[in-house]
């Protein structure tokens, strides 16, 4: 990459002295910020080719999406997280109807963004090194991705999600692009909601700010739109 070694050994004591030891053991708080850490994690571990630093982000992943989007083969409560007991924000039915409501979703749409695009982006890191997560789980993405988009586009929210009030319905993020190009491009799980999303409100958007890495999703997926 034209970096000293000199340079990347300061930057990986940075990474294992400093921001591993903050992330690597998840939390028990909202799955946004679970899932970023994960998402910091499996990079690190790339990055530094450490396969057990790897496996480690991969069953953390493994253990936390099934916590954050809710389908109805989970029965009437959702999956328990592997730490720390976040809010549903009040969410009480549990059944086909809400199928890929997330634990944040009725907190408000911003912070649900968040997750999402941490758990692709987690999935994309695994997926190019040969781990494919995206099979595994893709009924569940599927519906995390097709229910959520639907709440970003104009219409009325029934009554059973989130008491017919969803927050920041308007705080569109540049995600879902790697999304859509793993669930529907690539295995084929036609997303019309979140390819709608895309169009409307994530290709016109201009100059955005503070969205980290989400803002690279177009350069690097558009051609699956």
């Amino acid at each position: 990459s034209g970096w000293r070694s000199s340079a990347m050994a300061a930057l990986e004591r940075l990474l294992y002295r400093i921001h591993l030891p903050r992330r690597s053991g998840g939390s028990p708080a909202n799955g946004n910020w679970e899932l970023s850490m994960i998402e910091g994690t499996i990079g690190v571990a790339v990055l530094t080719d450490n396969s057990t630093l790897f496996d480690h982000a991969v069953s953390m992943w493994r253990a936390r999406v099934p916590a954050y989007i809710y389908v109805a083969s989970d029965g009437p409560r959702p999956h328990h997280a592997p730490r720390g007991d976040p809010s549903w924000y009040n969410q009480s039915v549990f059944n086909a109807s809400v199928e890929g409501i997330s634990q944040e979703t009725c907190r408000d749409m911003g912070h649900t963004q968040y997750g999402l695009a941490s758990m692709v982006n987690a999935a994309e890191t695994a997926y190019i090194q040969g781990v494919d997560l995206y099979s595994d789980f893709a009924a569940r993405l599927h519906a995390g991705l097709a229910f959520n988009s639907n709440l970003l586009l104009p219409g009325t929210v029934p009554r059973y999600v989130c008491d017919g009030d969803v927050k920041g319905r308007n705080d569109s993020s540049p995600t879902s692009v790697i999304g859509y190009s793993a669930i529907a491009a690539r295995l084929g799980r036609p997303l019309p909601p979140t390819l709608q999303h895309i169009a409307a409100s994530v290709l016109p958007m201009q100059d955005p700010v503070n969205d980290n890495m989400k803002i690279y999703e177009t350069n690097t997926h558009r051609t699956a739109i």
